[in-house]
């Protein structure tokens, strides 16, 4: 996760550990929980979304709130 939030998203060079380390669960760990979800051969990811009621939406405190709870869920 860090490699990604820190490095790879903003397309700054990682340290060559952190890389290392990156690579080698990328193509362990990663690489067999792809194959077992399948993703290994997919094509297309669908999304959904629904709208939010008012009374819902009053009580977050931010309007990114249930975006990032329903993302984590």
């Amino acid at each position: 996760m860090r490699y990604w939030a820190d490095y790879a998203s903003q397309q700054r060079p990682a340290p060559m550990m952190l890389k290392l380390k990156y690579k080698m669960y990328d193509r362990t760990v990663y690489k067999l929980l792809r194959k077992t979800l399948g993703l290994d051969r997919s094509n297309f990811f669908p999304t959904a979304g629904a709208a939010v009621s008012p009374e819902v939406e009053k009580n977050l405190p931010t309007p990114w709130a249930c975006v990032c709870s329903w993302a984590t869920a």
